[in-house]
Formats: structure tokens, C-alpha cells, sequence
């Protein structure tokens, strides 16, 4: 969604640029992607992407940006090796967290504060189909909750990374209340069923596609409870909007969210039930693409694209 929503508005601002998907990754192809530009901008979440693109650049005398998307040192010992050395090399390494920021500044004085945010540049919609569901489970429902989750994944210890089965729990308790959540992959779906599990009445699982911005303005708070994180677009899209955030402490959150101990889900139950409409923190409505810009017209030595907004 980053990168999708960063080429739009690279487009927007008559920005040249070319698009090299790192799922198609060969050595060959990244040589000869580098090689037609004087700026390479490496978004990924993998320490060995990221040192194989910075070497290819350092190699060829480009520069590099990097976006690193995730919390700096979460790795084995190899890993976070990698991850140092690319950052190391980098002539501007981007981190999303003042955790992340404070092991790349001891690496490279370049390093820089950047969130991964980017509103989406033209309008979105939910399908009518979602919207009537949605509708038929508010009927008496005092406040809007949404979660979200790439899948159904757990982390290095087992943990649940979304969080969102104890979530679900937490919520049949408390009929009053409605939970969306957002699980596109459909794996949440499919536990669910394997386990013949009955889905709480005031719990609406959306199972595919859809846009999850469109649907936290249709909510009162967004949860985040997961035991790992970077920059969480979802948290930024629901400050941008005026979306009050419940999250856990796995990571440095934003200003404004409330946050409760990873993994204590007696201290996050407390945290919903004290959540009221009145917590809604004010829109923060800030767009990184016009700092990225900025720097890769620095890198390139022009002036300055004109700032574009969608607002």
C-alpha cells in the first residue's frame, strides 16, 4: 500500500520514476534497474534486500535512499548484520520509529525520522455489500471498533502477531460494542471454520479486498494489539482521519494513541471499555511523499517539485 499509494502521488507530481517489483528480484534486473537511474529508493522489510541493492548502488556510484519497514534489530544475529551494514551504506537511510532511528544514527549520521503513511491521492469506496453488513450489525452498537491483519502469522515465540483471537474474546464479552475486522488473506476466516468456531453477533470479519481507509472512517477507534511492529500505516491512516488508536507497546507509537502492555489482554480490555467517542484525537494530516521528493531532488541537484495536495 506504501509503495502503490507513493507511485500515484510520484505521478501526480510529474515525477519520473521507475517502478522495479522486488518480488521479480534477479541480480541481472536490479543491475540494469540501477543502472538507468542516478537515484535508487530500496522499499523493504528485508535485511537482504536491502544490503544487496545498497552494494549494487555503492558499486555503480548511485545514490541510495532506503525505507527500512520494520523495527531496526528484530532479527537473529546474521540478519541485523545485514540490515547494519546496508544502513551503513546508505546515503539516506529512512527508519519508521525513534527506537529504529536511535540504532541508525549510531551507524550513519544521515539516518532520518520518516513515516510510511501516505493518504491515498483519490477517492476509495467499500462495496454496497459490506456497507449494508456493516449497517445490519450497528443496530444498538454504542461504538465502532476495527482491526486489521496482513494474516494469520505468529511470531519467533508462537505469539499471534495481530492479536486479533483474543481480541475477538475480549468482544463476546461485550455485546454492546462492534468489532470489524480486516483480513483480506481470508486466513482468519478459515480458522474460524476449521476450528468450528462460532463468530461473536457484534464481530464483522471482512474476508477479501477492500479499502480499510474507507472503513475507519466508519469507526470510532482502530485497534492495534500486535507483539511486533514498525510505522503502522493503519495507525497513521486513522490519526490522519481523526480515529482515536488503542495499540500495544511492542514499539514507539505515534502522539495521540492509547497504548497498552503487548500481550496483557486484561490491560487492553480496560483500554476499550474506557474508550468513548470523546478520545478522537484531532485529523494530523501529513504527507511524507513531499519530504521523499525533496530529497530526491537534492540527490539530483534540481529544484524543488511543487508540493500537490489532496485536501
Amino acid at each position: 500500500m506504501h509503495v502503490q499509494r507513493k507511485l500515484q502521488w510520484l505521478k501526480r507530481m510529474e515525477v519520473e520514476c521507475e517502478f522495479y517489483d522486488l518480488r521479480d528480484f534477479s541480480i541481472t534486473g536490479m543491475i540494469a534497474a540501477v543502472l538507468r537511474h542516478r537515484v535508487v529508493h530500496c522499499d523493504s522489510s528485508s535485511p537482504f534486500m536491502h544490503l544487496v541493492v545498497a552494494i549494487i548502488c555503492k558499486a555503480t556510484r548511485r545514490k541510495h535512499i532506503m525505507t527500512y519497514h520494520g523495527n531496526l534489530g528484530r532479527w537473529d544475529w546474521f540478519r541485523n548484520k545485514c540490515e547494519n551494514l546496508a544502513i551503513r551504506l546508505s546515503d539516506a537511510p529512512l527508519v519508521l520509529n525513534r527506537h529504529s532511528l536511535g540504532i541508525a544514527g549510531t551507524l550513519n549520521r544521515r539516518s532520518r525520522l520518516l513515516s510510511a503513511f501516505i493518504p491515498p491521492l483519490d477517492g476509495e469506496d467499500l462495496d454496497g455489500d459490506i456497507r449494508s453488513k456493516l449497517d445490519d450489525r450497528s443496530t444498538g452498537k454504542s461504538l465502532f471498533f476495527c482491526a486489521n491483519a496482513f494474516r494469520l502469522s505468529r511470531d519467533k515465540t508462537g505469539a499471534e502477531i495481530y492479536g486479533i483471537i483474543p481480541l475477538v474474546e475480549i468482544f463476546r464479552r461485550h455485546a454492546d460494542r462492534l468489532l470489524i475486522v480486516s483480513d483480506p488473506s481470508g486466513t482468519y476466516s478459515e480458522h474460524y471454520a476449521s476450528n468450528n468456531e462460532e463468530m461473536p453477533e457484534n464481530v464483522v470479519l471482512i474476508s477479501r479486498a477492500h479499502s480499510f481507509f474507507e472503513l475507519l472512517k466508519r469507526c470510532d477507534h482502530l485497534i492495534r494489539p500486535t507483539t511486533t511492529d514498525g510505522d503502522s500505516i493503519s495507525i497513521r491512516e486513522a490519526l490522519y482521519l481523526g480515529v482515536g488508536v488503542i495499540a500495544s507497546d511492542c514499539v514507539d507509537r505515534p502522539a495521540g494513541v492509547i497504548t497498552h502492555r503487548t500481550g496483557d489482554w486484561r490491560d487492553l480490555e480496560e483500554k476499550i471499555l474506557s474508550a468513548g467517542a470523546e478520545n478522537r484525537p484531532a485529523p494530523v494530516r501529513d504527507n511524507p511523499v513531499h519530504a521523499i521528493v525533496e530529497l530526491y531532488q537534492q540527490f539530483l541537484d534540481r529544484p524543488a517539485v511543487k508540493a500537490v495536495t489532496n485536501r
